[in-house]
């Protein structure tokens, strides 16, 4: 449901990063997705230049491969919820 094995389908994974990559650490923040649902604490991302790599930790791989979405494939925003600032990304699917 929350929309993570569509991404799958058309960005699994199939190289690693290579050249400067920057790595957010997998805590602790929110990623959430289709239908608000929503990773606490277990996704884990990296940018590299031409590339936003996204993966779980090892626990909850299970039914979440690896993502690998080039950045030309995905459009920004910015939202507000509850008076939070949040930054959106949308991968063109």
């Amino acid at each position: 449901m929350s929309g993570w094995f569509k991404l799958a389908r058309r960005f699994r994974k199939q190289a690693g990063p290579y050249g400067d990559t920057r790595t957010a650490r997998p805590f602790p923040y929110t990623g959430y997705m289709h239908f608000w649902g929503h990773y606490n604490n277990v996704i884990r991302l990296t940018a590299g230049a031409d590339v936003l790599y996204a993966s779980m930790l090892i626990l909850f791989r299970p039914g979440h491969p690896p993502l690998r979405i080039p950045w030309d494939e995905i459009r920004f925003g910015k939202t507000k919820f509850l008076w939070r600032p949040y930054v959106v990304l949308i991968p063109q699917l």
